[in-house]
């Protein structure tokens, strides 16, 4: 017995690219981390709220402030990927009394330009800080 497949070979490259599609679906509408709290940033001050506690620290009292704005929400990786950058890896690092904090926070589009008006705030006033800017978006120091 002998069988023969004959098969056009855009039905194939068509339904791998619909099984690629939706195998990578899924992965952009699982979010991987949980909001634990808030971060406010004032021209005055850095404000921490999470679940259990309230910090308010004074501009005027923190040294070595970096702002790390690695990822926005919904941003692309490059090249040629379809995977979304979920904006969870960013962070605010800074020596307050004497000791080390460090805050991730998470960046959606909607709060970029509110960020990059903070910046220029910051900068006009005076605050000494280093913004390590790795997204799309212009978030100038």
């Amino acid at each position: 017995m002998c069988i023969s497949t004959a098969f056009w070979p855009g039905k194939v490259t068509l339904g791998l690219i619909v099984l690629f599609f939706a195998s990578v679906l899924p992965l952009q509408l699982i979010k991987a981390y949980d909001i634990v709290g808030t971060i406010r940033l004032t021209k005055k001050e850095i404000i921490i709220d999470d679940s259990q506690r309230q910090y308010s620290f004074s501009i005027l009292d923190i040294t070595g402030l970096e702002v790390f704005a690695l990822e926005v929400a919904g941003e692309f990786y490059g090249g040629k990927s379809l995977m979304m950058k979920q904006g969870t890896s960013n962070y605010l690092k800074f020596k307050e009394g004497g000791k080390k904090r460090e805050y991730m926070f998470l960046l959606e589009e909607s709060s970029v330009s509110d960020l990059r008006n903070l910046l220029r705030a910051w900068r006009d006033a005076g605050v000494v800080y280093i913004l390590h800017n790795r997204t799309w978006q212009r978030l100038k120091r």
